[in-house]
């Protein structure tokens, strides 16, 4: 078999691609293993800015209707209080992620 300068030529080429192939499939596990983790920080965030001021308000006020002698309202107090508190931080976060996600998308459109 005579190899001659296209033949040769082809098989340049098609070695870069597989190289260039293989380089944007481990591009891409990567950034899928980056998201993963992304997505987890952020459940993991939402998680405790809805349960510490909840939990932060009912031992408060637990303790408070303990030495005040109020028994279950200033409990309840304390969660009616913490739910808005939480809706507004989770609220806080999901904006900034939302902004944050269409400035990278802007940039990639550039």
């Amino acid at each position: 078999m005579i190899f001659n300068a296209d033949c040769i030529d082809f098989i340049w080429k098609k070695s870069k691609m597989k190289k260039v192939i293989r380089k944007e499939k481990e591009l891409t596990k990567e950034n899928v293993t980056s998201a993963q983790w992304s997505i987890l920080s952020l459940a993991w965030e939402l998680g405790y800015l809805i349960s510490l001021p909840l939990v932060i308000a009912v031992v408060i006020g637990y303790l408070a209707d303990r030495r005040l002698g109020t028994s279950p309202w200033l409990t309840l107090a304390g969660v009616f209080i913490s739910v808005p508190v939480a809706v507004y931080a989770v609220y806080q976060k999901t904006s900034a992620v939302i902004e944050n996600e269409s400035k990278l998308k802007e940039k990639k459109k550039k």
